[in-house]
């Protein structure tokens, strides 16, 4: 029975990621967070400007910091599948931002769409506590590994 239910919770995690990617238009960076859960979902479809990225970790800082005062950390789940090839500039942006943003115990799980993708997004992104992954359910396999 406890399994079913935390088989439930984690189809729910996994619908909830699913719909704000439908929801998610072209160029732009969802985030989504849920109440009782230290989980932040993030979809990122298209190519993104410095103005979305500003608008992005800016609202990424404060669900993090709530995260962090109610569970101790946070664990995201990053969905970028939608990805388009990003500028140089703004890919350097995207590795200060995720650098800055990620603290002490928090992780980050990082879905792509192709082998080449998470290569590149390693080399650019890599550090510790963060993973790189071409599948959602493996990603929040590895993300429920730090509750």
């Amino acid at each position: 029975m406890l399994s079913r239910i935390a088989e439930d919770k984690r189809d729910e995690e996994l619908d909830l990621l699913e719909d704000l990617r439908e929801r998610t238009p072209e160029g732009r960076i969802s985030i989504m967070t849920q109440v009782h859960s230290n989980l932040i979902l993030i979809v990122g479809r298209g190519v993104w400007t410095s103005a979305v990225l500003a608008a992005h970790f800016s609202q990424l800082e404060h669900a993090l910091q709530s995260k962090r005062r109610q569970f101790g950390a946070a664990r995201l789940l990053c969905d970028v599948r939608d990805r388009g090839e990003q500028p140089p500039e703004i890919v350097e942006e995207i590795r200060l931002g995720a650098t800055l943003q990620l603290k002490g115990d928090d992780r980050m799980a990082v879905v792509t769409n192709s082998s080449l993708m998470k290569m590149q997004l390693r080399q650019d992104l890599g550090r510790d506590r963060m993973q790189f992954f071409m599948s959602i359910e493996t990603a929040k396999i590895w993300l429920d590994a730090y509750r």
